[in-house]
C-alpha cells in the first residue's frame, strides 16, 4: 500500500468520525449540506464541489467525505477478500511484501515495506528506494523486483 493511500485512508477515517460525532451532538455546522448540491452528472459534481469550497460549506464537505467513504469501504472489503501474497524480501531489518488484490474489477499489484519492532510485530515503514538502481547488488535486485511487480498495474 502506498504511503499516500494510507494517509488518505486515515484522513477519511478522521473526517468520518468527526461527522459522526457532530451528527450525534447535533452541533450546527456552517453550510447548507450535501442535499442542496447537484451531483447528477460529472459536470454538475465538479460545479457543486467548487461551489462548496467557494462558500465554505463545511457540512456538505463532511457529508461528501462520509458518502465517499461508504462506497470506498465496499471496494476495500472486496480488496481484502481477493488479497493474495506473492512473496516477501528481507533487507537491512525491513521486509518488502509483494501482494495483489482486485478492486472495482481491476487487478492491483502493490508492495509495502514493513519493519520489525522490539515488540516482535511488523509495522508499516518507509524505505526510500529512489537512489537505488538495478545495478546496485541486493538493492538492485529488490528495486528491479518492485519495479517489475508494480509495472503489472499498467498491463
Amino acid at each position: 500500500m502506498k504511503t499516500g493511500t494510507i494517509v488518505l485512508s486515515v484522513v477519511s477515517l478522521v473526517l468520518s468520525v468527526v461527522a459522526i460525532v457532530i451528527s450525534g451532538t447535533r452541533t450546527s455546522l456552517p453550510g447548507k449540506g450535501l442535499s442542496e448540491y447537484d451531483f447528477s452528472t460529472p459536470q454538475a459534481a465538479v460545479k457543486s464541489q467548487m461551489q462548496m469550497e467557494a462558500s465554505g460549506d463545511v457540512r456538505a464537505s463532511i457529508e461528501l467525505k462520509v458518502a465517499e467513504g461508504m462506497s470506498e469501504k465496499d471496494l476495500k472489503d472486496k480488496a481484502v477478500e481477493t488479497l493474495q501474497f506473492d512473496r516477501a524480501i528481507e533487507h537491512e531489518g525491513k521486509a518488502v511484501v509483494f501482494y495483489k488484490f482486485k478492486k472495482g474489477g481491476l487487478d492491483y499489484y502493490e508492495t509495502m515495506w514493513l519493519e520489525k519492532k522490539p515488540d516482535g510485530r511488523f509495522y508499516p515503514t518507509y524505505q526510500p528506494t529512489y537512489s537505488w538502481s538495478e545495478n546496485s547488488g541486493d538493492k538492485g535486485r529488490i528495486y528491479k523486483a518492485i519495479k517489475d511487480w508494480e509495472a503489472k498495474n499498467k498491463e
